[in-house]
């Protein structure tokens, strides 16, 4: 399995010299690279872009803008996003069926994947209960089970959830493709500290048991003392099922 296509390089870097330099130092080359708001407030979108297709011109964008305003606030920016090269752009399924159906309209004449976001990664159960006070009987895969029939209904294929949601969630949407963020390396699974992410799961898992379509993956890898070396090991977990 050509494992490259179904891996996005998240590129959550606060300066163009570590774009350029993560960009340019890891083979083989990534085929899809996500670009967040650190890096988008940091450079701005367009020289985001351009760095991009500079140094990998291959490579497909993931613009993850997670969009959640009213219908037609979003619907009108994503528009505006119709003009750049991009693959695929997230938006918040907690914006509503009506949102998410009003921002695919715009993207008919483009090349957008609209990529609907569930429950993020860096919430767990817990948090979730305290923050919002939610009854004991609260289950987080409701949530997501809710949020990704209303971005089917809207006619989105694609959604962001956790890799341990996502066997139940094709299981139950069958048409729907998962992309799957907190990704981590073998080594680095049971580490004392996980970043911001609550649930989080190897490559080869992710891929073998949670039959995620893509996964989404950067501070593991340009963070670590030898970004080259994490990418190869990275690389090698994918194909260990």
């Amino acid at each position: 399995m050509d494992f490259l296509s179904k891996i996005a390089l998240a590129l959550d870097l606060p300066s163009e010299k570590d774009l350029i330099n993560i960009l340019t130092s890891l083979q083989p080359q990534p085929k899809i690279v996500k670009i967040g708001l650190e890096i988008i407030y940091a450079l701005g979108l367009e020289n985001c872009l351009n760095l991009v297709a500079k140094y990998l011109p291959n490579a497909d964008i993931f613009l993850d803008l997670k969009l959640h305003d009213i219908p037609n606030t979003v619907a009108q920016a994503v528009l505006a996003l119709t003009k750049f090269k991009v693959k695929y752009l997230t938006v918040h399924a907690l914006g509503g069926q009506l949102m998410l159906e009003k921002a695919l309209e715009k993207t008919k004449n483009s090349d957008i994947n609209l990529v609907a976001i569930t429950v993020l990664t860096s919430h767990s159960e817990e948090n979730l209960k305290k923050d919002f006070d939610l009854p004991a009987n609260f289950e987080l895969f409701n949530l997501s089970q809710k949020l990704a029939k209303i971005s089917l209904e809207a006619g989105l294929k694609y959604i962001v959830c956790s890799a341990h949601e996502s066997k139940l969630l094709k299981q139950k949407f069958s048409q729907l493709k998962t992309i799957t963020p907190g990704i981590r390396l073998p080594d680095k699974l049971n580490s004392v500290s996980s970043d911001d992410q609550a649930r989080i799961i190897t490559p080869s898992i992710a891929f073998s048991e949670a039959n995620s379509d893509l996964i989404v993956i950067g501070r593991p890898i340009y963070q670590a003392p030898n970004p080259q070396s994490a990418w190869i090991e990275l690389l090698k977990s994918c194909n260990n099922n």
